[in-house]
């Protein structure tokens, strides 16, 4: 029986990335940041443990639905063009008695938890997170209340520990400096990322300018909530409805995000809409 086996490449590191990697260790799962590629050698082993040569084995990529924040999935979930998910790509090199076969895993810009096959005659599985490392959930303090959750988005607060601590401050401060004026509300925290991050999908009438939709809702596996990748911005409510940031305070509120790390981009969004908010990010990448 030939088993296949699927490798981490650390070792290549250490100058060895043309030999068969002696010392590696077979891994049962691993975690990767959307849009980005991680590297791995796959050989066969006999049912002994023994590497056979000139065996290379094949290798997918599938995922596990629900998974990732998602609470949705569709029967084009992996197969449309426009919502792939990672794909596995090789330089055609194949195993011979010393060389290893190089794959390469390349994730898609979807947070959600995926898996590797490699099959020769039985098959192996590792599960890949398609995550954004170190993310934490917000917490519940008395100077916001968390808005925005969804049936199909159920949780969407989560970002990086200093985003986090960014809404915090600043809805800490803006109710140190307008808690006693006459409709005062605690902010309402709108979207900030799903629990692994990468794309958040709620354009449900996207347009023919990237980044904007027509109507608030989803469409699945597309953008544009495009800064919402990173769990690095936040949406305040300012439409004037419950929980909103007060009008006077709009420029005083855009200059707490600036103050306190979420400023590079900060600003009034869907001015006039129904779903008016103060979007503020620390983060310069914007996808489309």
């Amino acid at each position: 029986m030939i088993r296949s086996i699927i490798f981490t490449f650390f070792l290549s590191l250490l100058g060895l990335s043309s030999q068969r990697l002696a010392f590696s260790q077979s891994i049962s799962s691993f975690t990767i940041s959307p849009f980005t590629t991680q590297s791995f050698y796959i050989w066969c082993t006999d049912q002994n443990g023994t590497f056979v040569p000139y065996c290379t084995p094949t290798a997918t990529v599938g995922y596990y639905p629900f998974t990732g924040g998602h609470n949705h999935d569709d029967a084009n979930h992996g197969v449309a063009a426009n919502e792939q998910i990672s794909n596995i790509t090789s330089n055609g090199q194949k195993n011979t008695n010393t060389v290893n076969a190089l794959i390469y895993f390349n994730a898609s810009r979807i947070g959600e938890q995926e898996y590797v096959t490699v099959c020769a005659n039985t098959c192996t599985t590792a599960t890949a997170n398609v995550q954004y490392s170190g993310f934490q959930q917000l917490g519940s303090y008395s100077q916001f209340v968390k808005i925005g959750a969804t049936g199909i988005h159920p949780s969407n607060h989560w970002g990086t520990t200093s985003t986090l601590s960014s809404v915090v401050s600043i809805t800490g401060r803006y109710a140190a400096d307008y808690s006693g004026v006459s409709r005062y509300q605690p902010v309402g925290v709108n979207d900030i990322a799903l629990q692994g991050g990468g794309i958040f999908d709620i354009c449900a009438t996207p347009t023919s300018q990237p980044g904007k939709c027509v109507t608030a809702g989803y469409v699945p596996w597309q953008p544009p909530h495009n800064t919402h990748d990173f769990g690095t911005a936040v949406d305040f409510r300012a439409n004037c409805g419950a929980n909103s940031v007060l009008p006077a305070a709009y420029n005083d509120f855009v200059g707490y995000c600036q103050y306190y790390g979420l400023g590079r981009l900060a600003y009034l969004e869907d001015k006039g809409k129904p779903n008016q908010h103060i979007h503020c990010d620390g983060n310069t990448i914007i996808l489309q």
